[in-house]
């Protein structure tokens, strides 16, 4: 029977060696590959500030996580030119903010307008970028009363060549301020004048003076993006908060008077045996 010489051997252990050593460099080629970058574009609206605000996020470890501390392109498209608004640099939270208060902003015909956000990539992240197409909305909010009947009237029109038109079949949402976030009241949407009427309930609280911070707002609508109007009310209940003397609890820094006696009890207890003892122990001695 013929037996493998020691060439064959070592061709073998060549390709072994070529396995592994392949199998270690994928690895590493992959890790070094840049990774994709994920990217978000929003347009929000207030009563006194318009802004798109751009989130970048990138995918690592089998979770996403922030893209911060790069910079991100923000264009508008206006018939066939396309205008520079500026540059932003992601924050901690990977959120890029570009204010338009002061942008001659460029509508079509239909009073659309076309927003884009880019990110050119580097050695560690790809390019990205995303666009968006929105229209302005105002959203006006009125407050009446009638009998014992607290109403909002909220009306909603739109610019198109210079003609103001009401917007049919918007949803807006409507809810109150509170210390957490928004209270959501009702989801209602506009009829065809563009309007909404909502009957406030009567008995919400509100701060010492009865005051309310009422808001009418549209959630990442697909047409105008979030827009949000906002009014004061003395339609709530007054509270009034009093800073109390908080109790002697084990949670809080004032311990319960017995949890403290019992602690002196024990420690008087256990330094009198020490005395105790080094007493006897001096008696002894002079034995």
């Amino acid at each position: 029977m013929m037996r493998p010489n020691i060439h064959t051997y070592g061709w073998l252990n060549c390709l072994f060696i070529c396995l592994v050593a392949t199998a270690a460099i994928n690895p590493l080629t992959a890790q070094d590959s840049p990774l994709r970058v994920y990217m978000y574009l929003d347009y929000f609206k207030t009563d006194d500030s318009q802004y798109l605000q751009a989130e970048l996020k990138y995918r690592e470890d089998g979770g996403f996580k922030q893209l911060k501390g790069v910079e991100v392109v923000f264009t508008m498209t206006a018939d066939t030119s396309i205008i520079d608004l500026g540059k932003k640099t992601t924050t901690a939270d990977g959120l890029a903010r570009l204010d338009l208060s002061e942008v001659a902003i460029v509508a079509d015909t239909l009073g659309i307008t076309q927003y884009e956000a880019s990110f050119e990539g580097n050695e560690s992240y790809k390019s990205s970028s995303k666009d968006i197409e929105v229209g302005v909305v105002n959203i006006s909010m009125q407050t009446e009363e009638v009998d014992s009947i607290r109403r909002l009237n909220i009306m909603a029109t739109k610019q198109v060549g210079g003609n103001s038109l009401v917007v049919e079949d918007l949803d807006i949402k409507i809810g109150i301020e509170r210390l957490f976030g928004l209270l959501t009241l009702s989801e209602v949407s506009t009829d065809e004048d563009g309007l909404v009427q909502f009957d406030f309930p009567i008995d919400l609280p509100g701060d010492a003076l009865g005051n309310i911070n009422v808001i009418a707002m549209t959630d990442d609508d697909d047409d105008f993006g979030t827009v949000k109007t906002r009014t004061k009310v003395g339609w709530g209940k007054p509270v009034y908060y009093h800073a109390n003397e908080a109790p002697r609890t084990l949670w809080s820094r004032d311990a319960p008077l017995w949890i403290i006696i019992t602690v002196l009890f024990l420690f008087l207890v256990v330094w009198y045996h020490y005395f105790l003892a080094v007493n006897h122990l001096i008696k002894i001695r002079k034995l």
